[in-house]
């Protein structure tokens, strides 16, 4: 571990040099690594998942359009619960939604790279039109390899950006969209003076470079950046340092991009050098989206983005109508929007329903999670909700993400793909 260290980039050149160094400094980040730290608190706080099934149905459905799922069924860890959650949300949006055209076919990736290359040739070798996932970079990166030669595309569930490609599009949630959309309202809020607290860690690192790219577009000033370890003298030390850099340069709002329960640690230290007191508006990552945190006191008041709470609750509650149980992991809804995507999309004409152009339509699409889209270059495009703590654990929804994306064409709203999402009382 490093110690507690300071940046004050003041410029925007600086800024600029500072992102320059910090995605160099990402490059180098083991990418297998990158999912579990992009999505900490996703396991939701459920009961024991159901035994998994010793053998996985391999094929869904009775459509002519097939389409490949790739998930570490037999893998490693938690890989295994993960694979089960997201097939069986694949499966209820096959019943869900009407007229389905699809057949869906499930491959095992082992959770290695070498395991979804091989998934991928026989998902290819049985005619595939599209493939879905895998689920973790290196097996993405491999897989997007071997589909780009037989000209299928891929839809991943990876959070690691460097995964995409053009002709490999990663349907997740990306740190850096969350933290740009708070950080971009915080300065339209006319708050521009931004410091940030942040840990050292591979999502701390994805954080700041975020946060250094959402503040030069937004020509925001930085005054400065502490990261630290979790040593306990070394967060009191950091949050000393940020205070120092506070008082001294009328910051107007802070970045905490850490987990709830290290956040919960650095509370403390926060209120002892006065920095709750109301006057700083603190901005929390997608992962604050926590029952937990939204419960400290000193956090009233704070802004986070994330999905509209209605659509996930109303989710679970069909998913454990479906399947006796609530899903255990929050990226369940990926692999349902996932299915609903190309069911919609098989409807349109071979050649067209998965080509480049209706994958990147500027409109996008709207899922369980609100509206997306895809860029050329892979990546995914969200608009969330920014929403302010308040008492008691409550939080207020204080900017709704739009329905629509900006200068989304007539023509282009014709093409915007509903997905189905019944009322609990459906």
């Amino acid at each position: 571990m490093q110690d507690t260290k300071t940046k004050s980039p003041g410029s925007r050149k600086q800024n600029r040099r500072h992102l320059s160094d910090w995605l160099k400094r990402l490059a180098l980040i083991p990418a297998f690594l990158i999912l579990t730290a992009c999505v900490p608190g996703i396991r939701q706080n459920y009961p024991t998942y159901p035994v998994i099934p010793q053998t996985v149905r391999s094929e869904i459905g009775t459509g002519s359009v097939k389409v490949a799922l790739l998930l570490p069924f037999t893998g490693h860890g938690d890989s295994q619960e993960i694979a089960v959650t997201m097939s069986q949300a694949a499966k209820m949006a096959i019943s869900e939604l009407p007229d389905s055209n699809i057949k869906l076919i499930l491959k095992d990736t082992k959770g290695t790279a070498k395991g979804a290359a091989a998934a991928a040739r026989e998902a290819i070798a049985a005619r595939v039109e599209v493939i879905l996932g895998p689920l973790f970079s290196p097996s993405v990166v491999a897989v997007g390899t071997i589909a780009r030669r037989a000209k299928i595309p891929v839809i991943a569930f990876s959070t690691d950006a460097n995964a995409g490609s053009p002709g490999v599009y990663l349907l997740s949630f990306l740190p850096q969209e969350n933290i740009s959309q708070i950080v971009s309202y915080t300065a339209e809020k006319r708050k521009m003076t931004f410091a940030a607290l942040i840990p050292e860690t591979i999502y701390g690192t994805l954080a700041e470079s975020a946060f250094l790219q959402a503040a030069a577009a937004k020509r925001a000033s930085i005054a400065g950046i502490i990261r630290y370890t979790y040593e306990p003298k070394e967060m009191m030390q950091a949050v000393a340092a940020l205070s120092k850099i506070v008082k001294t340069q009328n910051v107007d709002a802070i970045l905490l991009p850490d987990s709830p329960k290290m956040l919960l640690q650095l509370s403390p230290y926060l209120a002892g050098h006065e920095l709750t007191n109301g006057k700083i508006r603190f901005l929390l990552s997608g992962q604050w989206d926590d029952p937990f945190i939204k419960h400290n006191s000193l956090l009233i008041g704070s802004w986070y983005a994330a999905p509209r709470k209605e659509y996930w609750e109303n989710f679970t509650f069909r998913y454990k109508a479906n399947f006796g149980v609530k899903p255990v992991w929050r990226i369940a809804t990926l692999a349902y929007d996932a299915i609903s995507l190309t069911i919609a999309l098989a409807r349109y004409p071979q050649g067209e329903r998965f080509n480049k152009e209706t994958l990147t339509n500027p409109g996008g699409f709207r899922g369980l999670d609100g509206i997306f889209r895809f860029t050329e270059s892979g990546l995914t495009e969200r608009r969330l909700d920014i929403l302010e703590i308040q008492q008691n654990g409550r939080t207020q929804v204080i900017m709704a993400a739009p329905a629509q994306f900006m200068g989304t064409s007539a023509a282009q709203k014709r093409r915007m793909l509903l997905s189905r999402t019944p009322a609990p009382n459906q």
